[in-house]
């Protein structure tokens, strides 16, 4: 299951590298490659293989959203690279910087912000954010028990808290679905682009394509519950 994680990380590295952020005074120093020429105040970034003990944390995190345990997908592919940045396009996943090993995750799960304390009350557990509507969170939904590595993933919407429908479709059918689906979204997206090097927005007209490759990676979740969710990108 490793090199699943493995490949996730080298088609975000080809996919939208050079990678780059724009550098404040909490970017670690070990993973600035150098400026970005041109764009002052950002800084190209490398991701280092994660060294850092986080299961003290992630026992913290199911303690605070009353769980036994985080799904070990997740807790396998977060901690295993010091990142900056995880927008992957089609959602946005917790970074995890070598000066504050997962911190970001805490503040994401456990944080004070509004957006990720009425998820927790409905019984959801916030983890990224998602990045097709920018409805809101992107959630694990442990709701319906069972393994947590078949926790569904979800989103809560702002736009509609407080209601029915505040809690989104089930758009991938687990952590392991997401990365499926993520990682043959970013290879299509390789393939469209280089198709007309040239045009580097070209591949928006072609993006159905990468949304379908991401639907069929997982059928159960994004081909299945997720279909109307993922479908408005592909007509």
């Amino acid at each position: 299951m490793g090199a699943q994680y493995d490949e996730f990380f080298e088609a975000v590295r080809e996919c939208f590298g050079p990678l780059s952020v724009v550098r404040t005074d909490r970017t670690p120093g070990d993973m600035v490659v150098g400026p970005v020429a041109g764009s002052a105040g950002w800084v190209e970034w490398r991701m280092l293989r994660c060294r850092a003990d986080l299961e003290p944390l992630y026992a913290e995190l199911a303690r605070g959203c009353g769980v036994a345990a985080l799904p070990g997908s997740f807790r396998r592919w977060y901690g295993a690279r010091h990142t900056l940045d995880m927008d992957v396009s089609v959602v946005r996943l917790p970074h995890n910087p070598s000066n504050d090993p997962g911190g970001p995750l805490r503040e994401t799960i456990l944080g004070d912000d509004p957006f990720g304390e009425r998820p927790r009350e409905l019984g959801l557990i916030p983890f990224g954010e998602e990045a097709m509507m920018d409805a809101g969170p992107l959630c694990f939904d442990p709701r319906g028990g069972g393994d947590s590595d078949a926790w569904p993933v979800t989103y809560w919407d702002q736009e509609w808290s407080g209601t029915e429908r505040e809690v989104g479709p089930v758009i991938f059918s687990s952590f392991d679905g997401l990365i499926r689906g993520c990682v043959a979204y970013m290879r299509r997206f390789q393939r469209v682009k280089a198709e007309a090097p040239d045009d580097p927005d070209s591949w928006l007209d072609r993006r159905g394509e990468c949304v379908e490759a991401l639907m069929r990676a997982d059928a159960a979740g994004a081909g299945g519950a997720g279909r109307e969710y993922w479908g408005c990108w592909v007509e």
